[in-house]
């Protein structure tokens, strides 16, 4: 896999715009021993907490050993101590300048910036007042195509830094055109051969979020200005921005707002925090090539024009006629025309950004780092968006279960890569005559999300899936660096089921078990005391235990076990999952059936997860019979021993519940008063 996107080593840092790690408890910072890990440590996909006002999060991981997979050390290693490397490059992403330090930043930025192009077709107004502000010199694409060789040199040397740069060289500034043509080489092989030689630190390439749509054009003129200045000696880092606001197009165009319509949107970057990044790239500039990518507030259009201020009173019928398109949805039906042509036009589809889909660790690490962390909110399948309704105003989710290359089982251990999905791993273990340890009823999930939230089945085995992971590698972008982390380590505990720390989980791996033959039971109990159910949910001899109640005010409770069978018995069954599960399974793999699913329980149902210990579900199984839930079902949670697991001290029963939205005020009313120090499952939880 391509390891062009390699991450700068520089020391911790904080950022104030971004959120800072909690600092692990001393016994594992002591024990950590900061190790450098190899590159191919960090490749893989990635998946991220998307931090929703609950906590609740969904992240993924991977890691492993064997052919391809994460390299052993040589010596041997008593658990308890981690793996830490910094990411490579040169470039202090780590930490965000405060406000205080503006003009020390752009002062720096003017010292160390050699020279701008600009190769597009419409020049940035942004542009020439960041460079008229900082000194640097600017030169446009049409200018340059006149110039012969020591014009061009005149107007690009920088006498300013001749004797005062450090040896690393200033930065030079490229923004990429929509098209790579022939005559835009040109230019920048003629601008980068003419370079003064103390200007030959780094180049900066500015590029367009359109790439991260499926934009060819604007990938191909990346490879081909990445591919020129690597023949010139310069080493070609890229930096992917939003939509640009223009303050004075807004305002002329903010008496369209009305014809406009809400599904209309994009990420949009402000001018200053623009400024405010190419000041620290261009004052602290990558070593190595690497590509960052910061695509600011996601905001619809109507937002952008809204907060533009006032737009001049003669624009009053122009304000009319837009309320009279508005009233006849003349801008939605051309949202919908815009949206059917971005089938063909990829570049279109920034004006419907709501979810981005990464294919590659390369790219998710380019929305994933300390200058966009703060716009960008990464998933797994992003069933909490999806099913759930959670909101993240102003943030583009990052959907990361298109990362999934890697996907091996080596042994009794699978490797995988963030974003591959429980589906796709129990496919590739069957044919291997293996499965997981522990089988969800819903298999849509990524793996990676196990180290974040509890992704339990019914196993009286194992508490969660995330019971199996035996290692994981981090990206933790406040420090910007790797860490990897074995079972045992004392950081590993710290960590799991603890999204808040903002770790990008980039390789796991996982135990395995041999594939099994199950003899399915199924009993019916009729108004079961809390001590029965309790007993039931207990039973050690069965794999997977699961109770199911219709109605909280019915009597009849369904008992569901699954206990180990031989090869021979012809009644046993492959999967210890009932037909709810597997209806489940059926309905995600076709998209409008998941589509309209997901839609309904998103608008008119409230689904939540809980788990008690042994008094609160006594307390729960004597009153529950009052509540308005039109389902629950009860499954054993194991105690794991994890300090941050909702079941790290004690065996409990988890409590899935569904009912209408609209009638959960009763519940929580109920655990307020009468479980208040229930524990909720962050990954399941209803907005």
């Amino acid at each position: 896999m391509s390891r062009r996107n390699d991450l700068p080593a520089d020391g911790p840092r904080t950022s104030a715009a971004t959120a800072v790690l909690p600092t692990p408890n001393p016994a594992a910072s002591q024990a950590s021993d900061r190790r450098r890990v190899d590159t191919d440590d960090a490749a893989g996909a990635a998946v991220l907490p998307p931090g929703a006002a609950a906590a609740r999060a969904s992240s993924l991981g991977r890691g492993g050993e064997g052919p391809g997979a994460l390299p052993a050390r040589a010596e041997s290693r008593p658990a308890g101590r981690s793996r830490r490397r910094r990411a490579r490059g040169g470039c202090s992403l780590a930490d965000r300048p405060d406000p205080s330090a503006a003009s020390r930043a752009s002062a720096e930025a003017a010292l160390r910036t050699a020279w701008a192009l600009d190769l597009h077709r419409r020049p940035a107004a942004w542009l020439g007042r960041w460079a008229g502000s900082r000194r640097t010199p600017l030169l446009r694409a049409s200018a340059a195509r006149t110039l012969d060789g020591a014009a061009l040199l005149d107007a690009l040397s920088d006498r300013r830094v001749a004797e005062s740069s450090p040896p690393s060289g200033p930065v030079a500034i490229v923004r990429l055109p929509d098209r790579w043509t022939a005559a835009a080489e040109d230019v920048l092989a003629r601008c980068l051969a003419a370079s003064p030689p103390r200007s030959s630190g780094g180049l900066l390439l500015l590029s367009t979020q359109r790439v991260h749509f499926g934009d060819r054009h604007a990938e191909r003129a990346e490879r081909g200005a990445a591919s020129c200045a690597a023949r010139a000696g310069f080493a070609g880092s890229v930096l992917r921005l939003g939509k640009v606001i223009d303050d004075d197009l807004a305002r002329s165009a903010a008496p369209w707002q009305p014809a406009l319509p809400a599904s209309l949107r994009s990420c949009w970057l402000t001018v200053q925090e623009l400024e405010e990044t190419l000041d620290r790239l261009a004052a602290d500039p990558p070593q190595r090539p690497r590509t960052l990518t910061v695509l600011g507030a996601n905001l619809s259009v109507r937002e952008v024009l809204r907060s533009a201020g006032e737009s001049p009173p003669c624009r009053g019928a122009v304000a009319g006629l837009a309320r009279v398109l508005g009233a006849v949805q003349a801008g939605r039906l051309a949202a919908a025309l815009l949206r059917a042509g971005a089938a063909w036009r990829p570049a279109w589809r920034e004006w419907f950004c709501t979810t981005l889909e990464p294919r590659t660790r390369d790219e998710v690490l380019s929305l994933y780092n300390p200058l966009n962390r703060r716009h960008v909110v990464l998933a797994g399948y992003n069933t909490g968006v999806t099913h759930f309704g959670w909101k993240f105003p102003g943030r583009t989710v990052v959907r990361t279960t298109g990362c999934h290359e890697r996907l091996r089982v080596v042994g009794d251990a699978l490797q995988a890569d963030a974003g591959a999905t429980i589906k796709l791993a129990r496919e590739r273990l069957e044919a291997s005559g293996k499965s997981l340890v522990v089988r969800p009823n819903y298999s849509y999930v990524a793996l990676g999300s196990s180290f974040f939230v509890p992704i339990h089945g019914s196993g009286s085995e194992a508490a969660a899936l995330g019971d199996a992971l035996e290692q994981v590698v981090l990206y933790l972008p406040d420090s910007d660096e790797f860490l990897r982390l074995r079972r045992g380590d004392p950081e590993f505990a710290a960590r799991m089921y603890a999204p808040a720390d903002g770790a990008l989980l980039l390789r796991l791996r996982m135990r395995i078990q041999d594939a099994r033959r199950y003899a399915a039971e199924r009993r019916v109990l009729e108004s079961p005391t809390a001590a029965e159910a309790w007993a039931e949910l207990q039973d050690r001899e069965a794999c997977n235990v699961e109770l199911r109640k219709a109605r909280a005010e019915g009597d009849r409770v369904t008992v569901h076990k699954y206990y180990p069978a031989s090869e021979a018995d012809a009644a046993s069954v492959a999967e210890a999952a009932d037909a709810v599960g597997r209806t489940w399974d059926r309905i995600e793999s076709v998209p409008p059936l998941a589509w309209l699913f997901h839609w309904l329980v998103r608008t008119w149902g409230y689904h939540v997860e809980l788990f008690l210990n042994r008094e609160e579900f006594a307390v729960f199984w004597r009153r529950h019979g009052q509540l308005p839930i039109a389902k629950l079902q009860f499954r054993p949670a194991r105690c794991d021993g994890m300090p941050h697991s909702p079941f790290g001290d004690e065996d409990r029963v988890a409590v899935d519940m569904f009912m209408r939205r609209g009638r959960q005020a009763a519940l929580q009313h109920f655990v307020t008063e009468h479980l208040p120090h229930a524990r909720y499952n962050r990954g399941k939880h209803s907005l």
